[in-house]
């Protein structure tokens, strides 16, 4: 998926001067895929399960605090 994102910055010349060449949400993909990898640690399926939500969770709400954030900049 990142490698498509990377794609984006050359798109839209604009975000890529405002975000440096990156995806302003992308410190928030580096956190999730770390914790989705590990999972929490898991050593079961639920647990396994569990900790992948609570990694989706985060995702989104950083997402929408990152947009929020961006958004209250752009203001």
């Amino acid at each position: 998926m990142s490698a498509e994102w990377s794609l984006v910055p050359d798109a839209f010349r604009d975000l890529a001067r405002t975000e440096d060449g990156a995806l302003p949400w992308t410190g928030c993909c580096l956190i999730y895929d770390r914790a989705y990898h590990n999972a929490g640690g898991a050593t079961d399926p639920d647990e396994s399960y569990e900790a992948r939500l609570r990694a989706d969770e985060a995702l989104r709400a950083c997402v929408i605090r990152t947009g929020e954030a961006r958004t209250a900049e752009a203001a």
